[in-house]
């Protein structure tokens, strides 16, 4: 079987489309890790924060482990059984390829962004993500332009010659001993969307690159020739890259924490806050007459924080303490408690907002979010705008949320219907 195989493989026509496949996917490959790398926000979303971990994982392994693997000589002379010696480079890359296409089809964001970048600070990191691409093509240029896509080995194969493997200690190979290892850093870290997951990925890929460099220093010290130019290089260049990679994940923004406490006596005193949470659903009687039935909190917290520089609210949360829902009717106050939300065993209402909210904005935001109600949690979506004075930031807020998507039970009676939609008003009137 395995010598069958090699056998079609070691067809011309076969061998030719193998390498021309080869070419057509590693560019398109690369095509999509530019957009990727750079901002790989936007991609998949699930509710599981740990289902999430387990796909990106198993997308990173995929890529890497396999990447380091077939080069150990055990994993070489046992694919080698199978496939022509000229032709695993281009499997090795083609490998890779896929890897590449399946992340940035499979990925799953994870959160919002963990901060925000001003313009300016944005266009710095493009300038450095552009210069980490630009010496990773210098570094392949160096080494050999196609020689990591499995693409020379296979031109040169066509041609009957091989490839001559040499020393590299020019160009890049001066600044350090593993370029292409180094740009790839630059590729993972400078990037304006820094969430959970693109975090978790940069610092996945980089103890990869570290534990790859060094198995990588373990072959390639058997030449006395490469321990005498590593005396003279370092592995790579430690210094710069801690630099710059701890602007990024410093940032150049301090965050001030707002938080505070409501608390009123009675359905009047929240009804006439200049800070109130207020429900409002439709009641319909006898299946002609409609109204709207409204409701205040009389006791909730909120925090968020503050780039006051940038005038950028982010991680804002509402905690609702589910007792102290008002309509200003005992009786329907009693289902809405024990019926509808269940407050015995559910306390409080957890309402979730990542932004960013840009509160110098003339025009309302779209903003998801995530409530934890009846202890499951629901996406939704609110609509927010705001007004900026000296000393006080004041944001108003609507959404509209579904009895049946929050799966909370239905209330209503015979004589009384009420309707699917459960509308909600925010202000909250804050001193700096």
């Amino acid at each position: 079987m395995s010598s069958k195989l090699k056998s079609i493989f070691d067809n011309k026509i076969v061998f030719v489309l193998i390498g021309l496949f080869n070419i057509l996917v590693f560019h398109f490959a690369i095509f999509r890790l530019w957009f990727f790398l750079f901002d790989s926000s936007n991609r998949n979303s699930i509710n599981s924060t740990f289902l999430a971990l387990i796909i990106n994982s198993l997308l990173i392994i995929f890529f890497s482990a396999p990447h380091s693997l077939l080069l150990t000589s055990k994993v070489k002379k046992y694919f080698f059984t199978y496939i022509p010696k000229k032709l695993y480079s281009t499997f090795y890359s083609l490998h890779a390829c896929l890897g590449i296409i399946l992340m940035d089809t499979f990925w799953v964001n994870i959160g919002d962004n963990l901060y925000e970048w001003p313009l300016f600070y944005k266009t710095t990191i493009f300038i450095l993500y552009v210069l980490s691409w630009l010496f990773m093509l210098w570094s392949m240029i160096a080494t050999g332009l196609f020689r990591q896509s499995g693409i020379e080995e296979w031109w040169l194969a066509l041609k009957n010659k091989s490839i001559k493997k040499t020393l590299l200690n020019e160009g890049p190979y001066k600044i350090c001993r593993h370029p292409i290892y180094a740009a790839f850093l630059g590729m993972i870290w400078f990037t304006p969307n820094m969430s959970i997951d693109r975090l978790y990925l940069a610092i996945s890929w980089t103890i990869y690159i570290f534990i790859g460099a060094s198995l990588k220093e373990k072959r390639l010290k058997r030449n006395s020739a490469y321990i005498e130019y590593s005396k003279n290089v370092p592995l790579l260049p430690l210094k710069v890259l801690i630099f710059l990679i701890s602007l990024i994940l410093i940032g150049p923004l301090q965050a001030k924490e707002l938080s505070q406490k409501f608390e009123y006596k009675n359905f009047v005193e929240a009804k006439k806050s200049k800070n109130r949470l207020q429900f409002i659903v439709e009641s319909t009687k006898a299946g002609l007459f409609s109204s709207d039935v409204d409701g205040y909190v009389k006791s909730y917290s909120y925090s968020a924080d503050l780039d006051e520089k940038n005038q950028i609210l982010r991680n804002m949360k509402i905690i609702i303490k589910t007792i102290s829902m008002d309509s200003d009717n005992e009786s329907r106050d009693n289902k809405l408690h024990n019926l509808c939300l269940s407050h015995q065993s559910y306390p409080s209402i957890e309402v979730s907002l990542n932004g960013p909210f840009f509160l110098k904005s003339s025009r309302s935001q779209k903003l998801k979010g995530i409530v934890k109600i009846r202890g499951k949690e629901k996406d939704f979506e609110i609509e927010l705008s705001s007004q900026s004075e000296k000393n006080r930031i004041i944001v108003s807020g609507k959404s509209t949320w579904s009895l049946k998507k929050m799966e909370i039970p239905d209330p209503s009676i015979l004589v009384a219907k009420l309707s699917d939609d459960i509308r909600i008003n925010i202000l909250i009137d804050s001193e700096l």
